[in-house]
């Protein structure tokens, strides 16, 4: 007598395998659809790089930086959206002075050297979104709002001043800087389960508010983050000592030894010594925001912002 149907254990067996190539599989497909994003992402760093060269072409060499000119005062950079009011998103009056790095990334959307604002998106933030609360881009002169813009600048600030002239391995974007305001919570809930770095070597993660600027950027889920150069090449790194004689990417050099290098990087530093939370608020001017002249000079040391 021939059967009709499968056994319940043949089901079983069935189900069970099923759901063992889905186990396998998913995070084979999640660990590509990520990188596929990581691609995007560079390819938007790119794209800035290539609109920052187009507007230096026209400006005498000198990148985007419409932060107020104070001499070696050093203006507040660290707000996003200050210029612009929180309820409409309208311009404040030009009276209201710039106090962002990131005005310096709208600035090539104004001038039309980035086509629009969705490039300054990192497509793996998936809270994140391009800029739609104005159709005139040359009505307004920063992002409305943190989530607008995933990617932190060289910081142009005091001392710190940008050309074509700089090091060809200066990093001068990335994506966005873990000390971030609006990037705490994420920090914080890494940061608690105490987990090591994805570099052996670099050290297991301590208290979140004195070690952030020792992170990956958030945007990839801290495995690691795109950096843009000077010359217009892009990388992906998996650690933020990846600026000219090893430096960190995320804070300003200093002359007093606040915390220097790892000593498993096997880098030669001839005094260049970076500054850490544990001492210098992020967003504290008087602490990082480059009004001391540095060991290296500032041409040489990439401070990415905010």
């Amino acid at each position: 007598m021939k059967r009709k149907g499968f056994t319940l254990i043949e089901l079983l067996v069935v189900i069970t395998i099923i759901a063992m190539l889905i186990a396998i599989l998913l995070p084979a497909l999640f660990g590509a659809m990520e990188l596929a994003r990581r691609v995007a992402c560079a390819n938007n760093l790119s794209q800035i790089g290539k609109a920052c060269q187009a507007y230096a072409a026209g400006f005498k060499q000198k990148w985007p930086d419409v932060l107020p000119d104070s001499g070696t005062a050093v203006p507040a950079w660290a707000g996003i959206g200050v210029t612009r009011d929180a309820t409409t998103g309208a311009d404040i009056p030009a009276t209201t002075v710039i106090n962002s790095n990131t005005a310096n990334f709208w600035l090539l959307v104004r001038t039309g050297m980035a086509e629009n604002p969705d490039v300054f998106v990192c497509p793996s933030q998936s809270s994140h979104s391009g800029d739609k609360s104005v159709s005139d881009y040359t009505t307004v002169r920063d992002f409305w709002k943190p989530e607008n813009v995933s990617y932190s600048y060289q910081n142009v600030a005091g001392l710190y001043k940008l050309s074509s002239a700089a090091p060809p391995g200066l990093a001068v974007a990335a994506d966005v800087n873990p000390q971030r305001f609006d990037q705490s919570t994420a920090v914080a809930t890494y940061a608690s389960a105490t987990v090591n770095y994805e570099t052996p070597g670099w050290g297991v993660i301590a208290t979140p508010g004195t070690t952030k600027w020792k992170l990956n950027s958030p945007n990839h889920r801290f495995k690691g983050q795109n950096v843009l150069y000077l010359d217009g090449h892009v990388d992906f790194t998996n650690n933020p000592y990846c600026g000219v004689m090893y430096d960190n990417i995320w804070t300003k050099a200093t002359t007093t030894a606040v915390n220097p290098l790892p000593t498993d990087t096997g880098a030669t530093l001839t005094g260049k010594l970076e500054a850490g939370a544990a001492t210098a608020s992020y967003n504290d001017t008087t602490g990082l925001a480059g009004t001391t002249v540095l060991d290296v000079s500032a041409r040489n040391d990439s401070f990415l912002v905010p």
